[in-house]
């Protein structure tokens, strides 16, 4: 790695801490290894081997989140971790690695769009702090001082793909809309889920069209896939209160309102626990009383963020390789 970009990413992480100290956070240092983890459909996880002297599996953390939860119904304080995290199912690329920093941050009293103005403030904390770093890219800088461009998932499927989610509830609705956007012209596509479909448009009309130079806050996500926040009807339509930000193309961060309703979370793990199981992935250790510990939680709000991804952007670099 190249001095100047160890010493950027050292000086970064170390403005990271004292945004989130100055603000009441606490720094967790949360483990690589778990003997349990959050069963997620989308994300493969690395698996330890094991000997005749280890009685118990173990895999690699792909999100500190297990460890975090817990402590957060423990303590109700927010909470912040800088977390090396692990994903089996990524090959390294400009913006992927097997092996990655996450930064995660928990407020505890917020909900997901308070976690937009937290976030805003961050951003340019770390932008202030680092003017003088001759790797920060100026039109980043700006970038990053900028409020963020806030769409409703509604909103942007009515500018980017010429249709409002609220009028395509239904798997027919939104089939008929795929086929006038010849985004798929063969049978097969009768056979794709409505979650199938959401994503076909998602990815070809509505990424692709997000604003350049601009970071871009895309909000009140539909309730198609099972996740762990909070959902509420929104113009009529079932949606989750999460964000997830975006920067010429990158998707940089993500944000829930932190689901705390025991018997749904149950309802997710089953979920996504049975989907692992149809897709072949591999069975996971799932926390038996991890329902109960986040009914014990505060209300909060949680943001996922790449770390490397961050500083890839703030220092105009084209590939998360330069920082790992």
């Amino acid at each position: 790695m190249d001095i100047s970009l160890l010493e950027f990413k050292s000086d970064t992480a170390y403005f990271v801490r004292e945004f989130f100290r100055k603000n009441g956070y606490l720094e967790a240092d949360t483990p690589c290894f778990s003997e349990f983890i959050i069963p997620e459909s989308s994300i493969e996880i690395f698996r330890t081997e094991q000997s005749a002297l280890q009685t118990k599996q173990y895999f690699l953390v792909p999100s500190p989140e297990v460890h975090i939860k817990k402590l957060l119904a423990a303590c109700e304080r927010s909470i912040f971790a800088l977390s090396h995290c692990f994903r089996a199912g990524e090959n390294s690329g400009r913006i992927h690695s097997p092996e990655f920093t996450m930064l995660e941050y928990y407020t505890v009293g917020a909900d997901y769009k308070d976690s937009i103005k937290i976030t805003e403030a961050f951003f340019s904390f770390l932008v202030d702090s680092l003017k003088d770093n001759p790797l920060l890219d100026k039109t980043a800088a700006n970038i990053f001082t900028q409020p963020f461009l806030q769409l409703t998932m509604d909103e942007a499927f009515t500018r980017y793909a010429g249709f409002p989610l609220t009028k395509a509830q239904s798997h027919d609705a939104l089939l008929e809309q795929v086929r006038k956007l010849r985004l798929n012209t063969t049978s097969e596509v009768e056979r794709y889920s409505y979650q199938d479909l959401y994503e076909l448009v998602l990815v070809s009309c509505v990424e692709p069209q997000l604003p350049k130079n601009r970071i871009v806050a895309l909000t009140d996500y539909p309730a198609v896939s099972e996740t762990l926040s909070t959902r509420k009807l929104q113009n009529c339509m079932p949606v989750t209160e999460r964000w997830e930000i975006y920067l010429n193309g990158v998707e940089l961060a993500n944000c829930y309102t932190e689901l705390t309703d025991g018997s749904e979370v149950n309802s997710f793990f089953a979920h996504e626990t049975q989907k692992r199981k149809q897709n072949g992935m591999q069975p996971l250790n799932v926390p038996a009383d991890f329902a109960q510990t986040c009914a014990e939680m505060p209300k909060c709000s949680g943001v996922a963020l790449g770390f490397e991804r961050l500083l890839m952007l703030l220092s105009g670099q084209t590939s998360i390789g330069r920082f790992i």
